[in-house]
């Protein structure tokens, strides 16, 4: 699958890494998951999604909340900014 991935978007100029353009699309179609659940999609463990995850928050794409009835679970959802970011990426793709 990541040899397909690479052959497909080699000409498509983004600076984020395979992780990371997956887990923003997957969050933006599962808005509101828990971390747990994007780890089993990704196959990825917890420590490497927190790594993705941090650099994604940093570019203020996607935010972390806790949840309100368990607060040891950390449910992930997309920003205005992370929309537009796939919105345009999709755009680069077709």
């Amino acid at each position: 699958m990541q040899m397909m991935l690479k052959k497909l978007f080699k000409d498509i100029p983004y600076k984020n890494s395979i992780h990371q353009m997956r887990l923003i699309g997957m969050i933006s179609k599962k808005n509101g998951r828990p971390m747990k659940y994007f780890c089993e999609k990704l196959m990825i463990s917890k420590p490497n999604l927190t790594k993705v995850v941090n650099r994604l928050i940093e570019d203020e794409l996607i935010e972390r909340k806790t949840d309100e009835k368990d607060r040891r679970v950390i449910n992930l959802y997309i920003t205005e900014k992370g929309k537009t970011f796939i919105g345009k990426h999709k755009e680069e793709i077709k």
